[in-house]
């Protein structure tokens, strides 16, 4: 039986690594219709991202893979940056215990594991369809829906879908950035670094555990502990080394010989990298949006490139859902949940390629105190890991604490908070101000385009204890985790309420 040659779906997202895979099980959950393309029939077999934080653990527990990624990942302890004499000049530690978000801080990972535990989670869903070794050709859109084209790169088969909204998840040169006509701002940050995969043929536990930077102005280089006997070494390349020399067995072997010798491991992978900074100035024309690599690079110091995508899909996902059902409702809501994504995540975004190229700049010990000092450092202090807020997107009743992200905590019945609303709304009141607006705590907001839990205060003692901090009355909390806004009295948990999440 021949194929359908034209087809329909809520959304259709191009790219299906971390980023593209988060969103698909997110939009899964949901309950959207769901057509991921990919032009490679699977996912690349070798390491290439190494890091993601708690946040994104947090996400991933959201979509109900958390237990079987946790299994495949390592505790990370931390960073430190240290120069050519082996001297700490900044210290970034990781805490082994859990963070507000429910998870560890830091953790490695090897990203086909990862990959294949998302591949895997998406056949959950029969709402999701994958079609691998797709390449999409063209999209068209009106007001009311997007036509893309897309090819079977094995038959060279035509096909064609008709959808709500394109997602390009397709990384740095994105098909769908070149469709949506937008252009890209260079921040700055360029330069070939090679980077190198190892597996360990016996126990080197002198190589430790911790990452290090070192800030060697003759050749820097990061060394990372990847889970079980796999280590990397990025380092960079002169102006007068060639790229394809670079990856000549033989060279890498001179470059790792500060620490290992071909008795030590096996190369897995080697590969010239050029790190780079950049932002797509329009994540969004009409219906077709960007998320990922797509719409930001980053250098890759302090390991956030993969979980600044994730994060933008955390966002996105549930605005999508509420697009789809609000189709007919109000269109000055839609267009103020397009609005919000860029507005919120693009100024989220540039702090984090704004650190990871100031860290850049110690490593590659270019005015090391002027760094240190735009850092707010001094030698051998610690830093601290950044929580920067979202930017003024969508924001309603009191805003004072809009933008943060909403700590996890264990409920009375011994269940993490996400867990008992996975992805959803999260409505935290005192019960003396539900009564007052006529909110019966007993019950969810079920009737909304995405059901939203309601959680009374008085029936959970840590919940108690963390909404007590925010010094109001009702706390309404995203699916993405994120203070939507808070509320003291009635004016402004109806403002909440017109913002269009319920």
């Amino acid at each position: 039986m021949q194929p359908e040659r034209h087809t329909t779906a809520d959304i259709v997202v191009t790219g299906l690594g971390p980023t593209g895979s988060t969103l698909c099980n997110l939009l899964g959950g949901l309950g959207l219709s769901v057509l991921a393309l990919d032009q490679e029939a699977d996912f690349y077999p070798l390491p290439r991202a190494v890091h993601f934080d708690d946040e994104i653990m947090r996400v991933f527990q959201n979509i109900g893979l958390s237990n079987e990624i946790n299994d495949k990942v390592r505790y990370n302890p931390g960073m430190r940056f240290v120069d050519a004499e082996g001297n700490t000049l900044v210290d970034w530690p990781r805490p082994a215990g859990l963070t507000g978000n429910g998870w560890r801080s830091s953790y490695r990972f090897h990203q086909p594991d990862l990959e294949r535990c998302l591949s895997d989670g998406l056949k959950r869903f029969p709402n999701v369809q994958i079609k691998r070794q797709h390449r999409l050709l063209t999209a068209s859109e009106n007001n009311d829906a997007v036509k893309i084209e897309h090819q079977c790169l094995a038959t060279e088969q035509n096909y064609s879908t008709t959808c709500q909204y394109l997602i390009g998840c397709d990384g740095a040169n994105s098909s769908v950035r070149q469709l949506m006509g937008a252009s890209v701002d260079d921040l700055g940050f360029h330069e070939r670094w090679l980077v190198i995969d190892v597996q360990l043929k016996r126990d080197r536990p002198d190589l430790g555990d911790v990452t290090i930077q070192h800030c060697n102005a003759d050749r820097p280089a990061t060394y990372v502990r990847c889970p079980g006997n796999r280590r990397r070494w990025e380092l960079t390349l002169r102006d007068d080394e060639a790229t394809h020399d670079a990856c000549d067995p033989e060279n890498i072997w001179i470059c790792l010989q500060p620490w290992i010798t071909q008795q030590d491991a096996e190369i897995e992978r080697a590969a010239v990298y050029t790190f780079r900074s950049q932002l797509t100035s329009h994540w969004r024309r009409g219906r077709m949006l960007l998320a990922g690599d797509a719409a930001h690079l980053m250098p890759p110091f302090m390991g956030q490139g993969m979980c600044t995508g994730i994060r933008d899909v955390a966002n996105l996902a549930w605005k999508l859902a509420i697009l789809i059902s609000n189709v007919k409702g109000d269109q000055q809501i839609n267009e103020n949940l397009l609005k919000s994504y860029q507005q919120e995540r693009y100024s989220h975004a540039k702090q984090y390629i704004d650190l990871s190229v100031q860290l850049g700049q110690l490593i590659n010990t270019h005015g090391t105190d002027n760094t240190l000092a735009t850092l707010q450092l001094d030698k051998a202090s610690t830093m601290k890991s950044p929580a920067p807020q979202l930017g003024r997107g969508m924001q309603a009743g009191d805003t004072t604490h809009s933008g943060k992200l909403f700590p996890q905590c264990v409920l009375n019945d011994g269940q993490w908070l996400d867990t008992t609303s996975p992805y959803r709304p999260m409505v935290i009141m005192d019960p003396d101000f539900a009564r007052e607006i006529g909110l019966d705590v007993s019950q969810n907001l079920d009737k909304l385009p995405i059901d939203a839990r309601i959680y009374s205060i008085a029936d959970h003692t840590e919940l108690n204890a963390i909404f007590r901090q925010f010094d109001c009355k009702l706390i309404v909390v995203r699916p993405d985790r994120y203070i939507l806004g808070a509320a003291n009295n009635r004016q402004q948990w109806q403002q909440l309420i017109a913002t269009g999440i319920f």
